[in-house]
């Protein structure tokens, strides 16, 4: 991995600039440089490293450990994102470090509709009960998480036209009225218990703060990376971004704590546009 994208939080520009400081005193005693002079200063490339990293994890891989190891890739390449632009200590930084036995190893470019035939053909039992008949205990068989409300309806536009016998459950800003009463109601819906819910990270962690969602009973957790009209997804579009990693921290007690833990709760990421 990239030494700008190392999760223990020494981060390597305090290296370049004490390197750069000696060279510059150095030229100083060699009579090559007067001291007084400033140094030109360079244009910082929107993004930096970390954005190169990223986009550059978004090949399309091949086999199954490949795919896992491609999620872990994405998922921490965002994270130290999300860490620069917090400024996050490295004790906070350590407080998440995604392991690659926590992703099922779907292909990325996968639409969630497509979550299904992949499971029955795969042979993945933890995405298989998507598209079935909803539970009545209320778990929520896969949570798909979304950068956007528009982003939310757009992708259950797509699945209630494929399983119109199950429709997926909006978690997201809408409906009207006060959000408190948004709130209530999808609480009253997620208790019945539905097969898809698809949401956005910030509406997410408002349910589980307020007591109306049990992080234990979901099945999968689906990170939809379909970008918007400015090529940003959920894991870089800054404030989504902050929410979600935010929500990955409650749930990382649930994930597997080593490869040969038996199934529990496991991530997926799906809907990559070209």
């Amino acid at each position: 991995m990239n030494d700008e994208l190392e999760l223990d939080g020494n981060w390597t520009v305090g290296n370049v600039a004490r390197k750069r400081k000696r060279l510059k005193t150095a030229k100083v005693e060699a009579g090559q440089l007067d001291e007084s002079t400033p140094e030109p200063k360079k244009r910082k490339r929107k993004g930096g490293k970390v954005l190169e990293a990223v986009l550059a994890s978004e090949l399309p891989p091949i086999g199954k450990v490949s795919l896992k190891k491609w999620a872990m890739t994405r998922i921490s390449t965002a994270w130290v994102a999300e860490a620069k632009s917090k400024k996050l200590s490295p004790l906070e930084v350590k407080e998440l470090r995604p392991h690659s036995w926590w992703f099922l190893p779907c292909p990325p470019q996968l639409a969630v509709q497509q979550l299904p035939d992949w499971a029955a053909k795969a042979k993945c039992t933890q995405v298989q009960k998507l598209g079935c008949t909803s539970p009545f205990d209320g778990s929520i068989s896969a949570l798909l998480v979304c950068s956007s409300t528009d982003r939310v309806f757009a992708v259950k536009a797509d699945w209630d036209a494929a399983y119109p016998a199950c429709p997926a459950v909006p978690l997201a800003a809408h409906g009207g009225g006060r959000k408190k009463d948004q709130v209530t109601r999808q609480a009253k819906i997620l208790q019945k218990g539905t097969s898809l819910a698809i949401a956005t990270p910030a509406r997410v962690l408002r349910l589980k703060e307020e007591g109306h969602l049990d992080l234990a009973k979901i099945g999968v957790v689906l990170v939809d990376l379909a970008k918007d009209m400015k090529q940003r997804d959920v894991l870089t579009l800054q404030d989504t971004r902050s929410d979600f990693f935010k929500f990955l921290r409650e749930i990382q007690a649930l994930l597997p704590k080593a490869v040969k833990v038996p199934k529990g709760l496991a991530l997926l990421l799906c809907g990559l546009s070209g």
